[in-house]
């Protein structure tokens, strides 16, 4: 018995990981989108028993010089196979990752693993909402929907605001622009850069696992929802507007567009993904569109204290006025 780290895809990967889970952030093609999108290598871990792989995960490397994390996956999915065998995985973990030289382990789990605090890792707690569409067809939903979202639907169509999938490779640059201009609006910092866009259309959109749906008012694109697919799931990964166009309710009309889109698809689930404990407006946004919070976590294990420690203090210090600014400057030049 033993863990294997490597950042080749294994033969046996794509396989595996679907016998095990739907969720597209554990295949390969996930793979891509992490070196493609972020920046990171991305790294396949498994443990194997007689040759046969049992339970491992996909992540990437995020190496800021001074810290080197293995995120898996991001957004989440976390571990996939045998869930019996996680102290196995996790005993052997760290001197797999020794010559990889990481630091830390984040797994961002889709749901929760309680067994893993009782392993060494430490959780934060999430909220992730999720729409049963399964229950709903349009009309359905539409009427379900609070007396309010449904009349800034309708007020969107008499702006004349007009759904569509984006198709010009040119205007992704449009759509990276509404998500910098949201972040800088709400004082937080450009946490992606605009690969993450690039990734999306270039690599899933060709395969039918991904989209990025705008609302146009004429010929200008004033919101836009970035969205990927995994089996029967539709994960909401970017929703950004131009807020000089917030009386046509565009964010509204895009994200109606979306739970339209993922219905066309067939798909059983809508997910606006897992965001941080305590995130009222946000969490009211999300329940707005009849989405239940549902338990999630990411479980993190560190290896180097000391540079968690500075990590920590870069984060904290990526939330003031001058780190945000900083930050946002670093993701354009990338």
């Amino acid at each position: 018995m033993n863990v294997v780290a490597q950042e080749e895809c294994p033969d046996f990967w794509e396989d595996f990981s679907r016998s095990h889970s739907d969720l597209l952030f554990h295949r390969a093609v996930w793979g891509d989108v992490l070196r493609q999108g972020y920046g990171w290598t991305p790294l396949y871990v498994w443990l194997e028993e007689n040759g046969k792989p049992i339970l491992g995960f996909l992540g990437g490397i995020y190496n800021v010089g001074f810290m080197r994390m293995l995120y898996a996956s991001l957004p989440y999915g976390g571990l996939v196979g045998d869930s019996s065998r996680v102290a196995d995985l996790v005993g052997l973990l760290g001197d797999a990752l020794r010559d990889k030289r990481i630091h830390q382990v984040r797994l961002a789990e889709w749901g929760v693993r309680p067994e893993l605090e009782s392993l060494g890792f430490e959780a934060v707690e999430l909220s992730a909402h999720r729409v049963n569409l399964a229950a709903y067809d349009e009309e359905t939903y539409f009427k379900a929907l609070p007396h309010s979202v449904r009349k800034n639907v309708k007020r969107s169509r008499r702006e004349s605001l007009e759904i569509s999938e984006l198709t010009d490779r040119d205007e992704v640059v449009r759509v990276f622009e509404l998500y910098a201009n949201s972040m800088a609006r709400n004082g937080a910092a450009l946490k992606y850069s605009i690969g993450r866009f690039y990734a999306i259309f270039d690599v899933l959109r060709p395969l039918g696992l991904g989209t990025i749906l705008v609302a146009r008012h004429g010929d200008t694109i004033v919101s836009a929802n970035a969205l990927v697919r995994s089996d029967e799931i539709v994960h909401d990964v970017q929703l950004s507007h131009d807020h000089a166009y917030q009386h046509m309710r565009p964010t509204d009309a895009v994200m109606f567009g979306s739970i339209q889109w993922a219905m066309a698809q067939g798909c059983h689930t809508f997910d606006f993904m897992a965001s941080p404990k305590g995130d009222d407006n946000l969490g009211r946004f999300k329940a707005k569109w009849l989405a239940d919070d549902i338990p999630a976590a990411t479980y993190i294990v560190t290896y180097s204290p000391l540079r968690a420690r500075l990590w920590n203090l870069a984060l904290r210090a990526s939330g003031t006025r001058l780190g945000v600014w900083a930050v946002g400057v670093l993701r354009r030049v990338r």
